[in-house]
């Protein structure tokens, strides 16, 4: 066990000799606290945006402590904060799925997901919201050369196709020419028409990963690269989701992401294989890891 606790929708990348981890808020997934589990974490329960842990041997890690967490606020255009049952100040973010990468002038940006500050975009039933509050993609930029952060956030999202269900896991590469290319999945499911996940009732909703290209600063899209590379199919249920793209030293590109249904045993990791980080990408045949192998359940 590498890091104990709730540490949702991790990423890694090596830098300065050591491994850095940065993960979903703690409080993603949990709906209550009880009995000893509650006194032990109720004060950083759910605190930091973005939570972070380091490894000089990938074996053993540390978490970093709250008052250094690396993105300390959220963009303007994201919900901030208010206060949670304990009356204690808690992110109202609900940020999800970090991602870093380092730019050419030795800063990094961080990547993220966050709520969507704007007045409520969808249909109402008897004045309730039909669905959630949708995310946005983000970005922040290091104040220092520091991987560790801290981040400033950008006052704009990257990503935030309201009328589609919104962003989120967000995701860098650097291809062989050194650009920068940021992945995300249009979150669909967000605006499905019920069932597993909200989104296998018919007809359902798409829930395209798309990539897009950036400049140098990594927080710049290049326009006109905008490339939906792949989406659900039946076989997937109601999502796609968290995209992980890899360049082989031969040249090939492999897209890892999950599909089913975070909350169903059916939820799994699957792969295609594309020559260009554009793609057209293949699947394979074959699952990578479902639930029963190595001991997992709901792998994703």
């Amino acid at each position: 066990l590498a890091i104990e606790g709730n540490f949702p929708d991790p990423a890694l990348f090596y830098a300065n000799d050591t491994w850095h981890a940065v993960a979903t808020n703690n409080a993603a997934g949990v709906l209550s606290l009880e009995g000893a589990d509650a006194a032990a974490n109720s004060i950083a329960f759910g605190q930091a945006n973005v939570q972070m842990a380091t490894s000089t041997d990938f074996i053993k890690w540390t978490l970093v402590n709250l008052t250094q967490q690396p993105l300390p606020t959220t963009g303007a255009w994201a919900q901030r904060r208010t206060k949670h049952p304990a009356n204690e100040a808690k992110p109202l973010s609900s940020t999800w799925a970090p991602a870093l990468i380092k730019r050419d002038d030795g800063k990094y940006v961080m990547y993220y997901s966050a709520t969507w500050t704007g007045e409520y975009p969808y249909a109402k039933n008897d004045g309730r919201p039909t669905h959630p509050q949708p995310h946005c993609v983000g970005a922040a930029v290091s104040d220092g050369f520091d991987p560790n952060g801290p981040y400033e956030p950008l006052d704009e999202p990257l990503a935030c196709p309201i009328k589609e269900g919104g962003a989120i896991d967000p995701e860098a590469i650097r291809d062989v020419d050194g650009s920068i290319w940021v992945t995300w999945k249009v979150d669909g499911n967000n605006i499905g028409r019920g069932g597993v996940c909200g989104n296998t009732f018919d007809p359902q909703t798409p829930t395209p990963i798309m990539i897009q290209k950036m400049q140098a600063d990594g927080v710049t899209a290049v326009d006109g690269t905008l490339t939906q590379i792949l989406d659900r199919t039946d076989a997937d249920g109601p999502l796609v989701e968290a995209p992980a793209l890899v360049r082989t030293r031969q040249g090939k590109y492999f897209l890892f992401f999950s599909s089913g249904c975070t909350r169903s045993s059916s939820y799994s990791v699957k792969y295609a294989v594309a020559d260009k980080v554009t793609g057209p990408y293949v699947r394979a045949n074959e699952t990578l890891l479902s639930t029963g192998m190595y001991g997992l359940e709901a792998p994703g």
